[in-house]
């Protein structure tokens, strides 16, 4: 996915979608952690298409980087048995449990 540049202008303006997965969020946390707090700025190119600068998002990114933010997520793994998701460690545990 490639940015868009607006002729004359220099001015890189990148999608939604591709901010989402350059910040590697969802639809909400860009919302609530980018958006709402004033990140990030949105700009309207038409009735519905809004897109954000790329120098502000690498910006947002070199600070999410200096900052040292790390992803908070568990590994998880969906149990065969069950079909309910289990950490990786529990996930472990049961292996070692199974008759050979």
């Amino acid at each position: 996915m490639s940015s868009n540049k607006d002729v004359g202008h220099g001015v890189a303006l990148v999608r939604l979608k591709e901010v989402r997965q350059r910040l590697a969020v969802g639809k909400t946390t860009l919302q609530q952690k980018y958006i709402d707090t004033g990140r990030l700025k949105l700009v309207a190119r038409g009735e519905r298409d809004v897109r954000v600068v790329e120098a502000q998002l690498e910006k947002v990114i070199a600070e999410d980087i200096a900052a040292g933010e790390m992803i908070t997520r568990k590994l998880t793994a969906r149990d065969a048995t069950t079909g309910k998701f289990t950490t990786k460690k529990t996930k472990m545990k049961m292996k070692e449990a199974r008759p050979a």
